[in-house]
């Protein structure tokens, strides 16, 4: 029997590959899901028209999530914090500065994602022993399984979609209908100053399919899709073929070993602790970075061996057009422009920009800043709120912070496993100036933009908070001490393969889920017997 451990993307991607070429899969996951109560709140939801979908209706949705200048500090799930149970039991951290954190859902934190989509390109995969050719394939294949809303544009210069045709985009807003008129009237500048511009790439279905109904444009996408239009891996769990692959949820996974031609998996049940074991011939490992890089050292004895987690830099900055639009109740609030600046003044990589136009949250961010001003200043506000948008900004790993990670034997601890994963940032002061750069390279376009980063109001999350994070046990060529092949093997193994962003070389700037899972696709696809 193969197992994939963990049901997020790239659990999912590897399973597909599995499943394709004819083999028997069973996914082993914690698979924590949102209440009952709150699903049938949701399936009501869905049911009725959305004109009927009142404040007090959805305030089950809204009433966790909060927003201030540095974004939401934690999203939930349809107004759920179940994509983040139970952590502190089965995968204990101690952090310094860092700001990711790992799930028990089924599906992963793609049930919180912001569901942006875009390949890696060659320049940025310098020190990967695979190219992005070996990928594209991949990229295509996972079309079948999720959905890709896109568009035809500049982008894919550099881009390819690698969709299965035809494809068709999400409707953008008028703010940003506006704004792409703009950015279309001055390409030719814009590119050449090295600033390219294009539509979102969303893993959202735009139209509808069978009985699953397509986005309708009702705004809630930071809260939770109720017609489940946003893409998660959990739901391609329940679609995958039950004939040959089988869901065991309640399994939290403590390490593997290798006996002759075969795996062993050691575990336990999330619900009683009671230890499960589980023999099998192959293992891939997609827990996620935090779980999977847990699971490998206990399976090494490699306590107290420091690690380096690689982070892709997130930062958020306001950018406000001279001109104001009329902001629109009936629109998606996901990313609806994408921008790639390459300029070696400002780094040797793409750096990766995802640009929002108006989300309601907005204004609670505004509320919360001026406080008991900000009825002085409401009407002026509300007119103009249709001019910002904000930017939220990836850079490369390699002009990121690294992270440095350690397992720690700690029996005091309230640790399923006796141990506690110690999570470091290392300060990287050149990172601001970067950032810095970037906002004076928007600035020097504002002729171009009609637009300008209010750069007092920029904020650097710490490591980690992006959730673009890999490379603990990054492949190579020739892989040496705690580095994997390029299937994801590392030392020691030959049946146990780690395919999500564990093994990444470096993380690019441009969005991780979608090279995760084509990446672990391409691992399962390789899969041989011997």
């Amino acid at each position: 029997m193969i197992f994939v451990i963990g049901s997020g993307p790239a659990g999912v991607a590897c399973a597909f590959a599995l499943l394709t070429k004819g083999l028997k899969v069973t996914m082993l996951d914690a698979g924590i899901e949102i209440e009952p109560e709150r699903s049938m709140m949701i399936e009501d939801l869905r049911n009725t028209p959305p004109e009927t979908w009142s404040d007090d209706r959805l305030s089950f949705m809204k009433a966790a999530i909060s927003s201030s200048l540095r974004g939401v500090p934690l999203k939930y799930a349809y107004g759920s914090d179940f994509p983040y149970r139970e952590t502190g039991r089965f995968i204990p951290m101690q952090t310094d500065r860092f700001g990711a954190c790992p799930s028990l859902a089924k599906g992963g934190l793609s049930t919180v994602w912001g569901a942006a989509i875009l390949p890696y390109r060659d320049d940025d995969l310098k020190d990967w022993p695979i190219s992005s050719a070996d990928l594209a394939t991949h990229y295509k294949a996972l079309s079948s399984i999720m959905p890709v809303a896109a568009y035809h544009d500049d982008l894919e210069r550099f881009f390819p979609i690698n969709a299965r045709e035809p494809i068709d985009g999400l409707q953008v807003s008028g703010q940003t209908t506006r704004f792409l008129s703009r950015l279309e009237e001055n390409k030719e500048s814009l590119n050449a100053k090295g600033l390219w511009f294009g539509h979102s790439r969303l893993a959202v279905r735009s139209n509808d399919i069978g009985q699953d109904k397509g986005c309708i444009y009702c705004g809630l996408c930071m809260y939770g899709c109720p017609l489940k239009a946003i893409y998660s891996s959990a739901f391609s769990v329940e679609a995958l073929p039950n004939d040959r692959f089988t869901y065991v949820g309640d399994v939290v996974v403590e390490r593997v070993e290798e006996k002759g031609e075969g795996v062993k998996i050691i575990g336990c049940s999330r619900r009683t602790g009671e230890k499960i074991v589980y023999d099998g011939s192959r293992v891939y490992l997609a827990a996620g970075v935090l779980s999977t890089t847990g699971i490998l050292l206990r399976s090494l004895g490699a306590y107290d061996k420091d690690l380096v987690l690689m982070d892709s830099q997130y930062f958020l900055a306001p950018l406000l057009r001279y001109e104001s639009a009329p902001v629109e109740k009936n629109l998606h609030t996901l990313s609806q422009i994408f921008m790639e600046i390459w300029d070696e003044n400002i780094s040797r990589y793409t750096v990766h920009l995802q640009l929002y136009s108006f989300n309601e949250l907005y204004l609670q961010a505004i509320r919360r800043m001026l406080r008991i001003g900000y009825p002085l200043f409401k009407s002026v506000i509300l007119k103009e709120i249709g001019r910002l948008f904000v930017v939220q900004g990836y850079l490369h790993s390699n002009e990121s912070a690294k992270v440095h990670v350690r397992l720690m034997k700690n029996e005091s601890a309230r640790s399923a496993f006796g141990d506690v994963l110690q999570v470091k940032s290392e300060s990287n002061p050149k990172i601001k100036e970067t950032v810095n750069r970037i906002l004076l390279k928007l600035g020097s376009c504002r002729k171009e933009l009609r637009a300008v980063p209010l750069s007092p109001a920029a904020t650097l999350a710490v490591p980690g908070r992006g959730f673009h994070i890999g490379g603990t046990f990054p492949m190579r060529e020739r892989p040496e001490g705690f580095e994997s092949d390029r299937l994801g093997r590392p030392p020691g193994f030959k049946r146990v393969h780690a395919v999500d962003s564990t093994v990444f070389p470096s993380i690019p700037a441009t969005t991780i889920t979608y090279s995760a899972m084509a990446n672990a696709h391409r691992i399962g696809s390789e899969y041989d017997q011997t």
